[in-house]
C-alpha cells in the first residue's frame, strides 16, 4: 500500500517510531517524510537515541575521564523524574 503524500494542513503528524536496538537501548527512527533542523543541520529519516541519564557518565568512567567517586556523585544528582536523555549526533 502506497503512503499518501504529506498534507501540510493535517493536525497530527507521525514523527517516527520508538525501537529497541541490538544493544538493548532505545531509539526513535524518524519517518523519512519528517525533516528536523537542529542547529542549522537538516535531519531526514535519521535516528534519535534515548539513553539512560547515567550512560554518558558510565562512558566517561570507562574512558578514565572521571573517577568512580565522581561517577557515583554525578549519578546521585540525576533527578528521579528524568527517565531518558534524548540525543542526536550532529554531523
Amino acid at each position: 500500500m502506497e503512503k499518501k503524500p504529506f498534507n501540510k494542513n493535517r493536525k497530527y503528524v507521525n514523527l517516527g517510531v520508538i525501537m529497541s536496538g541490538k544493544d538493548g537501548g532505545s531509539y526513535i527512527a524518524i519517518d523519512s517524510k519528517v525533516e528536523l533542523v537542529i542547529n542549522g543541520t537538516k535531519f531526514t529519516g535519521k535516528y534519535i537515541s534515548l539513553n539512560s541519564p547515567a550512560d554518558k557518565f558510565a562512558r566517561m568512567l570507562q574512558k578514565g575521564s572521571i573517577t568512580e567517586q565522581e561517577y557515583e556523585d554525578k549519578v546521585a544528582k540525576i533527578p528521579e523524574f528524568i527517565k531518558k536523555d534524548v540525543v542526536v549526533a550532529l554531523e
